[in-house]
């Protein structure tokens, strides 16, 4: 994994397909554990959720095939 600085509050980040794999799979089980948290602020849920949506439309993308 690496890690730059891309501005005050932006970073680039690089990872293996494995590295991402396991950093989604996280945000995954962070979002269940803190759903079944009453005490949880329900903009935590959110602001994961939200991460996981921008994910899976940039996955999206990605699976299509590049037009010629």
């Amino acid at each position: 994994m690496r890690v730059e600085r891309r501005g005050y509050a932006a970073f680039e980040l690089s990872v293996s397909a494995v590295e991402l794999s396991s950093l989604v799979a996280a945000v995954r089980v962070a979002v269940d554990v803190l759903e079944a948290n009453e005490q949880t602020p329900p903009e935590a849920v959110a602001t994961l959720k939200a991460l996981l949506r921008d994910y899976e439309r940039a996955a999206a993308r990605l699976a299509k095939p590049a037009p010629q």
